[in-house]
């Protein structure tokens, strides 16, 4: 039998159960689908809040003066974004009355979100706590934005290595050994390993034959 993704999605959330609960603690509940951070939806947070400061909703401001050469979403937005993209996921069990946010031990905004950046999340269960006859669920979220890459000094990545050409991703993590740290190590050497010997850096840029046409970052970074 083959699911669709949506069809997969709500199967394995089918099976989150208020008495299920303590055997998925450890475990992924998932991650959510890509959502695109535009302008438009930054726009309509600022309104809301009365957030208007200019690093969010000038974006000629932003391309001139700003470091991230750009708008950036806020990042009260990005927190915002937890609710929606948890509850895609199936955080609450099929058989709870309703599911109310009961607070935040720990928040940090490691990364600025540019305007237009896809981002999604992905849901740990740290926890499950009795109370008031209930049950308070932990959970771990990390956003993550499209297209940025752990940095080597990143404490909480990790990466996967495995057989050169598996027989499929099954096959593949099967055996795939998981290391803490960045792959960027592992590729520096590599490509260390390829390279030719080290030349002096130039002292003005560009060349006869590849002449300067515009001043760092470049014109694509603004169109």
């Amino acid at each position: 039998m083959f699911l669709d993704e949506q069809e997969f999605r709500e199967e394995r959330v089918s099976e989150l159960t208020l008495a299920g609960l303590s055997e998925r603690i450890g475990s992924e509940l998932g991650v959510s689908d890509w959502v695109v951070i535009d302008q438009e939806r930054i726009d309509i947070f600022a309104s809301c809040t009365g957030d208007r400061q200019w690093i969010h909703v000038d974006p000629e401001r932003a391309k001139r003066e700003s470091p991230f050469r750009g708008p950036i979403a806020h990042g009260y937005l990005t927190l915002a974004m937890v609710a929606p993209l948890a509850m895609q996921i199936g955080v609450i069990p099929k058989d709870a009355a309703a599911g109310l946010n009961y607070g935040i031990d720990k928040v940090r905004f490691l990364a600025p979100v540019p305007a237009g950046a896809r981002v999604r999340l992905r849901v740990v269960l740290a926890g499950v706590e009795p109370r008031d006859g209930g049950q308070v669920i932990v959970l771990s979220n990390s956003g993550h934005l499209q297209s940025l890459l752990n940095p080597p000094t990143n404490p909480k990545a990790s990466f996967t290595i495995g057989s050169v050409n598996p027989a499929g991703p099954d096959a593949f993590l099967s055996e795939a050994e998981k290391r803490k740290g960045s792959w960027w190590l592992d590729w520096r050497d590599w490509l260390h390993a390829l390279s030719g010997e080290e030349i002096v850096a130039p002292t003005s840029l560009g060349s006869a034959r590849h002449p300067v046409i515009a001043s760092a970052p470049g014109t694509y970074v603004f169109d």
